[in-house]
């Protein structure tokens, strides 16, 4: 994830769901003192991303991502009091974030392996179809 921020904002984290529908969810959390607007939008990539607020934070969802879509960068502009800030990720930025964590070949270091050889094998599959 690469990010540039704001004063309004504390700290941004993410997930990626795996489930029927692979899916990103970036969580903002604004500072202590920001009672302002939030509003949060895609520059870049195909798609949508909804927006929701969870107890202090915020939580941005790019819903939907298809599996030849995996490596496939998100821009995401969040607007706040103190100006414009804006967060890249992609379902394959976590699987690298993930990877530079673990330093032992622990199990969750092979799964996420296993997702980086699924996303690459969808995109060959894709190319073979067209």
């Amino acid at each position: 994830m690469e990010n540039n921020t704001d004063g309004d904002i504390e700290n941004i984290t993410y997930s990626l769901l795996l489930e029927s529908a692979t899916s990103i969810k970036v969580y903002f959390t604004p500072a202590s003192s920001y009672t302002g607007e939030f509003s949060a939008s895609l520059s870049s990539g195909t798609g949508t991303c909804n927006t929701n607020k969870v107890g202090t934070r915020y939580v941005v969802e790019i819903p939907n991502i298809s599996a030849h879509k995996l490596s496939q960068e998100y821009q995401i502009n969040v607007v706040t009091d103190n100006g414009t800030a804006t967060i890249k990720v992609s379902a394959l930025s976590y699987v690298k974030g993930a990877l530079d964590y673990y330093t032992d070949d622990t199990v969750a270091q092979n799964a996420v392996a296993a997702i980086y050889y699924y996303a690459k094998a969808a995109d060959t599959l894709l190319g073979e179809q067209q």
